[in-house]
């Protein structure tokens, strides 16, 4: 759900309009309470009390949410755009409320059961607030700076077609090419023929490589893809070898260009292709945990909320 950047927040501004507005006018009630009394509207006042069940009710709806995408989904209660609106700005909403409601109440020492209210309050709001702005801000850096992004769960896969790619070109371009492979051919495509499984479906498939010709000195080349080039493409985590820092990587295939003949140049290149590609794989992950992982501290944080919002509804309603 996309709020920054003009465009995107024109479908939010009546919200947003709504949010504040309420905000003004309960602050105003509560301040005219507090004028007129010489003190600030308690909870069980007539302004507390409207603001702490619509804070209430708020939380309930905003929980709702999980089951109405989950449980509920076949129901298709509402478009979900809507929902998602609704749960952002009126989460926004529940903390002026709930903190007018409490009057500002964080001490945990006089009233341990109101001061985690409170703090539970604040806390799942901000963490929904800095889920919402990582939701914004990293979908963005990652259309920006990582054009070979792909699918999450693929990268494992991709990652090991490279490291065949690789290794079969430096093992046809070093003399060491499979016994059904001619060495003398130079940019010609062969075609392989293997099984491949994917769950419980398993056939044969036929692809397609360049096969390249022997070149005499390419020594340097072999042991650099067996030191430095292989185990940085092996899927998982990245290793920390000089190919990781693209500064480092730059300055080991600089130093391999000058060993190998100028006809083996073009594996230098595909290795450079092919090593930044691994990086932004990496850096890739790196986001994808950041784009979802806030959402397990704010749920399990909103979990907690409620908990201690039933135990104060249920104290409240036996010692009123």
């Amino acid at each position: 759900m996309l709020i920054l950047g003009h465009k995107n927040f024109e479908v939010h501004r009546k919200w947003a309009y709504f949010v504040l507005a309420a905000t003004i006018l309960f602050s105003l009630w509560f301040i005219a309470g507090w004028i007129q009394t010489g003190r600030w509207p308690s909870g069980g006042s007539l302004e507390g009390l409207t603001a702490g069940v619509g804070a209430g009710l708020i939380m309930f709806f905003e929980m709702f949410l999980w089951p109405r995408k989950t449980i509920f989904r076949a129901w298709r209660i509402g478009r979900t755009k809507y929902w998602l609106k609704a749960h952002i700005w009126l989460g926004l909403l529940c903390l002026p409320l709930g903190l007018l409601h409490g009057g500002f109440h964080f001490s945990m020492a006089n009233s341990p059961l109101a001061g985690m209210l409170s703090w539970l309050t604040l806390i799942v709001v901000i963490s929904g607030a800095t889920g919402l702005y990582i939701q914004n801000i990293i979908p963005r850096i990652m259309l920006e700076t990582l054009p070979g992004e792909t699918i999450v769960n693929q990268i494992p896969e991709v990652l090991e077609s490279y490291r065949n790619e690789v290794n079969q070109m430096i093992r046809e371009t070093c003399g060491l090419a499979d016994a059904n492979t001619d060495p003398t051919l130079s940019g010609e495509m062969s075609i392989v023929s293997s099984v491949k499984t994917s769950g419980s479906i398993s056939g044969r498939t036929m692809q397609t490589h360049t096969t390249y010709p022997f070149i005499q000195g390419c020594e340097p080349l072999l042991t650099f893809w067996e030191t430095y080039g292989e185990p940085f493409l092996k899927p998982g985590k990245m290793q920390s070898s000089g190919l990781a820092d693209k500064k480092s990587s730059e300055a080991l295939f600089q130093s391999l260009s000058e060993k190998i003949p100028v006809e083996a140049q073009n594996m230098i290149d595909r290795m450079k292709a092919i090593c930044d590609q691994r990086r932004q794989f990496d850096r890739q992950l790196s986001l994808h945990f950041w784009l979802h992982s806030w959402l397990v501290g704010h749920v399990a944080i909103s979990v907690a909320l409620m908990v201690v919002l039933i135990l104060h509804m249920t104290l409240a309603l036996q010692y009123p």
